[in-house]
């Protein structure tokens, strides 16, 4: 995604967005299974609308501050290359900044307690 250009297969950029959704699917799953199970039973309920309001707010700001770095790097690239290419140095530029979030967060995973 950081890599592709105006010349990238359509079914390479197809196959790598279905690997990607594949991997988010397997961890959130496991990430929301295991955090309710951590849960007292009296709390499971609670706990359930916790995580899936918390999942839906931050989905929309990780958008909303993704898309304007989005912006950002089309407006600073718009001088120089054309319309496609200032999109896609856009689009590079999220795409390099949700790399970084999800390098973070792999990090902060080897802080988390061991069972």
């Amino acid at each position: 995604m950081v890599v592709f250009n105006a010349s990238s297969s359509l079914s390479i950029i197809i196959v790598s967005y279905v690997l990607r959704m594949v991997g988010v699917a397997l961890v959130m799953m496991n990430t929301f299974t295991d955090g309710i199970n951590s849960l007292p039973t009296q709390y499971e309920t609670d706990g359930n609308a916790a995580s899936s309001t918390i999942r839906q707010v931050g989905g929309s700001l990780g958008t909303a501050i993704s898309m304007t770095v989005v912006t950002l790097g089309v407006n600073l690239a718009s001088s120089h290359a054309s319309t496609a290419g200032a999109q896609i140095t856009g689009y590079q530029f999220g795409f390099w900044l949700m790399l970084g979030v999800a390098v973070v967060g792999f990090l902060l995973s080897f802080r988390l307690p061991k069972k």
